[in-house]
């Protein structure tokens, strides 16, 4: 099944801010799908079938 095809894909995805104003970044592998080792906000697909916990 595809997402976004077959049924709607759903992400999840958080912006995470300390007391000191800094931000949590996280970098993507250099075996991810695209983006290969750009920084980003965490987060990621929710897979069909999959709970959200």
């Amino acid at each position: 099944m595809k997402a976004g095809i077959d049924y709607i894909g759903v992400s999840a995805g958080a912006l995470i801010v300390n007391k000191k104003g800094e931000i949590l970044l996280t970098k993507r592998s250099m075996k991810a799908r695209n983006e290969k080792g750009k920084w980003e906000a965490p987060g990621g697909q929710v897979h069909f079938g999959e709970t959200r916990e």
